[in-house]
């Protein structure tokens, strides 16, 4: 380094001494010259920028007048897209890495935009064009940057890629690779899309509960899972309480006796929860616990017995509105 910072000094020196050799005008020459050199980089950059943005904007437009009227119509019209179609696409005329980005993250924002049988035609559209190819291949990449990319773009996309592996890239040390690995399970496994819930000491943030509940909810083509299973000591409570929110909203009567085997031993927060799902399920049974319970409770914990309570002899009144009394 000191060597490098001397022969600099060095170079300066000669460069001073050589430019008091030359005359005014031959100053102002090299001057003007290096100038006018800026200037012509800079113009010819801006107008390189000005026709990327041009090409890029003919490109969206290309591609979506393509997805709506060669791909999304005849799905609507006729249930299928035409295999003749998909040689007309605008990714074969822009042959820049750019472009094939871009033209997947069009699609990505269509298939969010679109319910009913055009995300699953689009998908087809992305496997038949073969560009999950390189998603596929980044998946096994060393650099969690990639990683993370081609996760997020296998979700968008609905693409279910090698199971085991995408197992134990929930289990990956890096904490973004370990909750796109998760959230791209929930959305796309066929099967078991809670597979890697399976750690007793596994902590789910309030933020991750409702971001799984949500995506596992939008699911309608597997079999619901039984959240029974998780709602049991040896998990941590909040694991526990993402079951119990599950089971509750999938109204799940089996997870009621696990509930009730619970209930007196968990934490003041969770027994809330426990009651709170109670009432909600209009667990009848349970009634004669919840009173029992009500004098040695907590405040908060009185109070959602008198809710659940509520909600259970709601339950068995038609049209009757009243308050319960605890005896």
């Amino acid at each position: 380094m000191m060597l490098c910072m001397m022969l600099y000094q060095r170079w300066l020196d000669d460069a001073a001494r050589y430019w008091e050799c030359f005359s005014l005008p031959v100053k102002i020459a090299m001057v003007t010259g290096v100038l006018a050199l800026i200037c012509a980089v800079a113009i010819y950059g801006w107008m390189m920028h000005r026709w990327r943005r041009q090409q890029t904007f003919i490109f969206r437009e290309a591609t979506d007048d393509w997805l709506v009227n060669q791909v999304i119509w005849p799905a609507v019209v006729y249930g299928i897209v035409p295999e003749k179609q998909l040689v007309h696409a605008p990714l074969f005329k822009y042959q820049h890495p750019e472009y094939k980005r871009l033209f997947i993250r069009q699609l990505m924002a269509y298939r969010k935009s679109f319910t009913g049988n055009i995300p699953a035609i689009l998908r087809t559209v992305y496997l038949r064009l073969a560009l999950h190819i390189e998603a596929t291949a980044g998946l096994y990449s060393g650099k969690p940057g990639r990683v993370q990319a081609s996760l997020r773009e296998l979700s968008g996309m609905g693409v279910w890629i090698d199971g085991p592996f995408i197992l134990r890239l929930t289990k990956s040390k890096n904490e973004r690779t370990r909750w796109l690995a998760r959230s791209h399970m929930v959305q796309c496994a066929p099967a078991h899309p809670l597979e890697f819930l399976e750690e007793p000491n596994e902590v789910l943030l309030p933020w991750q509960q409702f971001e799984l509940s949500r995506m596992l909810m939008v699911r309608e083509d597997i079999p619901v899972p039984l959240f029974e299973k998780w709602i049991d000591p040896r998990y941590h409570p909040t694991l526990i309480s993402f079951a119990l929110r599950l089971a509750t909203h999938y109204q799940q009567r089996t997870a009621v006796k696990v509930m009730l085997r619970l209930l007196p031993v968990s934490v003041e927060t969770l027994r809330i929860h426990i009651i709170s799902c109670l009432g909600q399920l209009q667990v009848t049974e349970a009634r004669p616990l919840l009173k029992g319970m009500y004098e040695l409770e907590t405040p908060a914990c009185r109070t959602a017995i008198l809710q659940a309570i509520d909600q259970i002899n709601a339950s068995n009144r038609q049209g009757h509105h009243g308050i319960t009394i605890l005896r």
